[in-house]
């Protein structure tokens, strides 16, 4: 039997011992990378943004072998396939070598990845690594020296870049926005929404090719997207290319005859119909049809399911119809409007009579306008015009067309949707399409990516000293 007293002693003592154990823990994984980073998210990635932007400690540095190293050049980072780094310039004792530069965790990657043998990596002039865990083997490239940053790289580094990896939600900088500058946030947004630009064109530029370079065919191709919105673009986008515009032209001054070819190709004539109007539209594409050698979408493209009726895909051809019937030349129209009041009233268009009546056919409804609405007017300008000027104005140099993009994006109102939203509960301004284009392409491109290294968000964070 212990007493008492003498337990109580014992237990002090053994809660003591605990604390410094703790305490010697704590200091330890502090100060030593190896244990710290067991709870980091390093990755080969961030080794390269790491080596590229020189954040390591560049002072006295020596190859694995203890040869004196100089860095005179990073090389150029290589998104690719192939060596990390291409086209580096170092200085291995009194030697200086031109190639390319491979990154790694351990140098046992440089096996497990099947690097050996590869001819991609002959012209490798050094091997950079986080650790070294085999010094000699075979299969390692031979002649190449190996530089290790464990002891080089700043603690604080990683574990600003761990805290963003381990945040939870899709934008994983929430809590440390408040440390970026207002001017950073310009000058990004200002490249981002070029970056998405430059992503929807190139859907433009598809069609550029199989229309031997018509911007007028191009933008008709653009625009029919646009008016099926993301639910039925890609219906839209069908009919457009079963219908060419030279086709299309030939009947700008007949609403009937347009109408008759756009609802035959979405093969929405080819039930039987109780309403007259139908039954002629049918009729009449039947005999065009003919004439021009046309084949109807597949039916099963469309898509109706949660969509309110003022967004079904038979009104919004009837808009598109009567938009094309309205506008001759819209395209070099387009290129000579100043104002984003002028360009809106391009797009101010009004059915024939039939659809103030009916969202489908055979189904009559209450009264309603016909007319595009001002969120789908700005959404036409949003996500089709300021892009394809954007476009064009890299083919007409002596343009100012990306100017005007720009302008107009700033004076539209921002889009609010689930993804927008995000953006403004963590305090983001949002009050302009500019904003809301940019962060939406942030959102999707970089933060759910978590493609911290490549945002310069992400980039001002990591440098930051504090």
């Amino acid at each position: 039997m212990i007493p008492f007293g003498g337990a109580k002693a014992i237990l002090f003592i053994n809660l003591k011992q605990i604390v410094v154990f703790l305490q010697k823990k704590k200091s330890i994984c502090h100060h030593n990378p190896s244990i710290k980073l067991l709870f980091m998210s390093l990755s080969e990635q961030l080794l390269q943004y790491i080596w590229l932007h020189r954040k390591y400690n560049t002072g006295e540095l020596k190859t694995e072998s203890g040869e004196p190293l100089q860095i005179i050049s990073p090389g150029n980072w290589n998104k690719n396939a192939g060596p990390d780094f291409l086209n580096g310039k170092i200085k291995v004792g009194n030697t200086i070598l031109a190639g390319h530069i491979e990154i790694h965790i351990k140098t046992s990657d440089w096996i497990k990845h099947g690097h050996a043998g590869n001819k991609h990596y002959q012209n490798l002039i050094l091997h950079v690594v986080y650790e070294a865990d085999i010094i000699q083997h075979k299969a390692l490239p031979k002649n190449v020296p190996t530089l290790v940053l464990k002891e080089r790289i700043s603690r604080l580094l990683l574990e600003k870049y761990t805290h963003l990896m381990q945040h939870e939600g899709d934008i994983l900088c929430a809590d440390q926005l408040d440390k970026i500058k207002p001017i950073s946030w310009l000058n990004w947004k200002d490249r981002l929404l070029v970056e998405r630009w430059q992503q929807k064109t190139s859907l433009f530029s598809s069609w550029m090719e199989e229309n031997n370079n018509d911007w007028a065919s191009t933008f008709y191709s653009a625009l029919a997207r646009n008016f099926g919105l993301p639910v039925n673009g890609p219906a839209f986008s069908a009919v457009a290319k079963s219908l060419p515009l030279k086709i299309l032209s030939h009947y700008k001054s007949k609403p009937f005859e347009l109408e008759a070819l756009l609802f035959g190709q979405a093969a929405m004539l080819e039930q039987a119909f109780k309403e007259e109007y139908p039954k002629e539209l049918q009729k009449k594409y039947r005999f065009l049809q003919q004439k021009h050698h046309l084949k109807p979408i597949p039916p099963y493209l469309w898509k109706w399911s949660r969509m309110r009726p003022a967004s079904f895909p038979t009104l919004r051809l009837a808009q598109f119809s009567a938009l094309i019937s309205r506008s001759s030349h819209l395209f070099s129209t387009l290129l000579e409007t100043k104002t984003l009041n002028d360009t809106k009233t391009l797009f101010k268009i009004e059915t024939t009579s039939y659809w103030e009546t009916h969202y489908r056919f055979d189904k009559i409804s209450s009264k309603h306008n016909t007319q595009l609405g001002t969120n789908m007017i700005h959404n036409i300008i949003i996500n089709t015009i300021c892009p394809i000027l954007a476009m064009y104005d890299s083919f007409d140099l002596g343009g100012t067309y990306l100017d005007r993009a720009f302008q107009w994006m700033r004076a539209l109102p921002p889009e609010n949707n689930r993804l927008t939203r995000k953006w403004t509960k963590i305090g983001q301004t949002n009050t302009s399409a500019w904003d809301s284009q940019a962060l939406l392409h942030l959102l999707k491109n970089y933060c759910v990516e978590k493609k911290c290294l490549e945002c310069a968000i992400g980039y001002q964070l990591l440098r930051n000293k504090r």
